[in-house]
């Protein structure tokens, strides 16, 4: 692909999902699902929520509580206005390896796994139904979500999963959350193809 994508998920012990919710600052009426960091030139922290309504329980949906831009990016949150870029976003392939340093305010991360090429002929996986849905609607601060819109290229896409006991799976995070969750992830796919799509920002602000 010519922006490399890369999920990395992270289990969250039990005991620490009341503390998580905390210190993320869910609105009281969302509940954890589990975590990935998202990184395609922009680094996003995601949960998946499941929201209590008057009517009855809603989701899985995602819900985005930290972001960090690199250079030339742009990004507008509920409560920040203009989110700040971070002060240094690398991406490098070197040796088959992509490696991925982020410094922010509140961030110092680093992330390396193995660069899989898409012509390889890799063992493949498509996206399941239900991670597809639970993308519809994309929460960020008190409880506002984007409607997202995507085409073929994300409803055909094939993930390549990367062992996490390999060694080129490296992850070294300071942030404040990084305590309640397990230190390297149990799963890590790496798309194998570009996506596409669309956002319509903050479809119920006039609700909050």
């Amino acid at each position: 692909p010519d922006s490399p994508r890369v999920i990395l998920n992270f289990e969250i012990p039990a005991e620490n999902v009341d503390a998580f919710e905390k210190a993320i600052v869910l609105p009281e009426n969302f509940h954890l699902a589990p975590m990935n960091v998202d990184l395609f030139f922009k680094a996003v922290w995601t949960t998946y929520v499941q929201i209590e309504q008057s009517d009855g329980v809603v989701g899985p949906f995602l819900n985005e509580f930290h972001v960090e831009l690199s250079r030339g990016l742009a990004g507008i949150d509920v409560e920040q206005l203009v989110i700040p870029v971070a002060s240094k976003f690398d991406v490098l392939i070197e040796n088959e390896v992509l490696k991925v340093e982020i410094v922010g305010e509140e961030v110092d991360i680093s992330i390396q796994v193995p660069y899989v090429d898409p012509a390889a002929g890799r063992e493949s996986v498509a996206l399941a139904r239900e991670w597809l849905n639970a993308h519809d609607r994309v929460y960020s601060s008190k409880g506002v979500f984007d409607k997202l819109y995507y085409d073929g290229s994300l409803l055909n896409a094939k993930l390549i999963p990367i062992t996490d006991s390999d060694p080129n799976v490296q992850v070294t995070q300071n942030t404040p959350w990084s305590n309640l969750f397990a230190s390297t992830p149990f799963q890590v796919l790496f798309f194998n193809n570009d996506v596409s799509f669309i956002t319509n920002p903050w479809i119920n602000i006039e609700e909050i």
